[in-house]
């Protein structure tokens, strides 16, 4: 099985030679250390004090 993309909450793998794509979640694998960041977004805080 070739690895072919890490998402939050899984692992998508290949197998090369049928071609058939199987995935995973990181507690099946048991790699929590590999697990991709999870990307923050923060909002605009206004700076301008309405009157």
């Amino acid at each position: 099985m070739k690895e072919v993309k890490k998402y939050p909450n899984f692992i998508l793998f290949e197998d090369p030679k049928t071609k058939v794509k199987k995935c995973f979640t990181y507690e099946e694998l048991q790699r929590e250390y590999e697990k991709p960041k999870e990307r923050r977004v923060y909002g605009k805080a206004s700076t301008k004090k309405e009157i």
